[in-house]
């Protein structure tokens, strides 16, 4: 089940780096229509940018709440019916016997249902240091387009 949410997210950050791909590439035969589309370029990453940070919010409120139910799971305050509603175990440790809040913790840190949610917030956020990254490019995209058209004029001596 953990490979099936890595693939998905894999594909999603392959996605997102496929479409740049094609964004990034500048026609050096029309560099004049590659400078007009500088500002849809930047308002197609920017509006990527704000949805990807929303998700990211979401992520962070539902992690929270599944880290408070986790740990409510852990210390045997969930009932029955919570238990059951959410499809986990009545004993969180297997029939191991749990003393200290070491080895509490070893369970926590190594739980399978956070790890996997922390996975998703890790992949978002890289989505966004990404996203940043060819807005940044995108900003200086008009320098580059003239130092093209600069070098071109170079080249043919004026």
């Amino acid at each position: 089940m953990v490979d099936a949410v890595i693939i998905t997210m894999n594909s999603s950050l392959e996605k997102l780096h496929s479409e740049w791909r094609k964004d990034a590439e500048v026609d050096e035969f029309n560099l004049d229509r590659a400078s007009l589309d500088i500002p849809k370029l930047h308002s197609k990453y920017l509006y990527l940018l704000d949805l990807t940070k929303e998700t990211l919010r979401e992520q962070e409120y539902l992690y929270a709440i599944l880290l408070k139910k986790r740990l409510s799971w852990y210390d045997g305050e969930l009932t029955k019916e919570e238990m059951d509603e959410l499809e986990w175990e009545y004993d969180p440790y297997a029939g191991k016997l749990v003393k200290t809040k070491l080895q509490k913790d070893h369970y926590l840190k190594s739980d399978e249902v956070l790890l996997k949610a922390q996975q998703e917030l890790d992949v978002t956020k890289q989505k966004i240091d990404s996203i940043k990254e060819m807005l940044d490019n995108i900003k200086w995209r008009g320098n580059f387009i003239k130092n093209a058209i600069e070098f071109r004029k170079f080249q043919a001596g004026a």
